[in-house]
C-alpha cells in the first residue's frame, strides 16, 4: 500500500498496522501504534479496601467471652463443669425414672428410657460431649461462647430441681 509523500508518518504506521485512520473515523491524533487486543478492551478497575488499621490493634475486649476466647484453661474449665453437670443430670435422671419418681420430659429421649435408662444418661453425656467439641472448636466465635454461660445456668436450674425433689422426697 502506498501513501503520498505529504502524508504523516503515524498515517503510514496505522495504515501498515491495519489500525484505522481519520478518514476512516478513527482517532488520527493518536500518534503511537495501536497495541490493545482482545474484545473488551475496558480496563479492569479492582476497588482495594483502604483500611487504617494496621493489624496489630485490638477491637474492644468483652471481659467475659475475651477471657473465654483468650485463655483457654478457664474455657476447658467451665466445658469440664458443663459435661459434669450433665453426668449428674444423667445419673439423677435414671435413678428417679427407675424409682418411678419422675418421668422424662424430652419425648426423644422418653422412648430410649423405656428400653434402658442407663443408656438414655449415657446419651445425654454423650451429645453434651459433642456440644462441648463444637464449642472449643468455634471458641473464636463469641456467639458461640455465649452457649456455655447459658448451658451452666440451665443445668444449673436442672440439677436444683433434681436435688429439690429428692430432698422433698426425703431421699436425700
Amino acid at each position: 500500500m502506498s501513501l503520498p509523500e505529504d502524508s504523516h508518518p503515524t498515517e503510514a504506521r496505522r495504515a501498515h498496522d491495519g489500525a484505522p485512520s481519520a478518514a476512516d473515523g478513527g482517532l488520527a491524533e493518536w500518534p503511537h501504534v495501536e497495541r490493545r487486543s482482545g474484545l473488551d478492551r475496558r480496563v479492569k478497575r479492582h476497588y482495594v479496601f483502604l483500611d487504617h488499621r494496621t493489624g496489630f490493634d485490638r477491637r474492644k475486649r468483652s471481659w467475659f467471652f475475651g477471657t473465654l476466647r483468650d485463655n483457654s484453661l478457664v474455657l476447658i474449665g467451665l466445658l469440664v463443669v458443663l459435661n459434669v453437670f450433665s453426668l449428674i443430670d444423667g445419673v439423677l435422671t435414671a435413678l428417679e425414672l427407675t424409682m418411678g419418681v419422675a418421668r422424662e420430659g424430652n419425648p426423644m429421649l422418653g422412648n430410649l428410657i423405656e428400653t434402658n435408662g442407663f443408656l438414655a444418661a449415657g446419651m445425654k453425656v454423650v451429645v453434651m460431649i459433642v456440644v462441648s467439641a463444637v464449642i472449643w472448636r468455634w471458641r473464636g466465635h463469641r456467639s458461640i461462647l455465649a452457649i456455655v454461660p447459658l448451658a451452666l445456668a440451665l443445668y444449673a436450674a436442672v440439677l436444683a430441681y433434681h436435688f429439690g425433689s429428692l430432698a422433698g422426697l426425703g431421699w436425700l
